[in-house]
């Protein structure tokens, strides 16, 4: 009911305007694009390729809608590769190499990139070498370059909060 499906958001599109909530149709949209976000998210920190994979074709119809088309067609060729071209030994070796886990910890996976955009990035360094400096000078015993988990709880509930406040999850024609 609040996840947009093809079927049920183009038949609410189809009434008249006065039987419309366009607020609530934006918001079912919203949430099953957050929520296609949030698989993806999990699925790359699990290092679940597999998942990745599976979440890709959703969001070459995003990237094309939305004017990326670069994005997109890259995205499509890789994964018609990965599916049709690319040798069974080969499709392995980049399943198995696509995500890094430099931390070695549950849900640590990253982007191949990542670690080597932190590796190799001589202002990655530099920041990294000015918040020492600045850790150093307060004599700051416990460092703050490897940060805990944030904890979303305030924000979450805030945002609750807003969203019922707005009632975006209750149909009211006419809006």
């Amino acid at each position: 009911k609040y996840v947009a499906t093809t079927p049920s958001l183009s038949n609410a599109r189809d009434n008249d305007p006065q039987a419309r909530d366009k607020l609530f149709e934006n918001q079912i949209l919203r949430n099953r694009d957050e929520l296609l976000y949030v698989e993806l998210s999990h699925a790359m920190n699990a290092g679940d390729i597999g998942c990745v994979e599976a979440s890709i074709l959703p969001w070459v119809h995003m990237f094309k809608a939305t004017g990326k088309h670069k994005y997109a067609s890259q995205m499509l060729h890789f994964m018609i590769n990965m599916r049709d071209v690319y040798p069974p030994e080969l499709q392995r070796i980049i399943r198995m190499n696509w995500l890094c886990n430099p931390t070695g910890k549950d849900h640590g996976f990253r982007g191949v990139d990542w670690l080597h955009i932190i590796k190799e990035s001589p202002l990655i360094e530099f920041y990294r070498r000015c918040h020492v400096a600045i850790e150093d000078s307060f004599h700051l015993e416990h460092r703050t370059i490897r940060h805990s988990h944030s904890d979303m709880t305030n924000t979450i509930k805030k945002l609750c909060e807003k969203m019922h406040k707005n009632g975006v999850h209750v149909f009211k024609p006419g809006r």
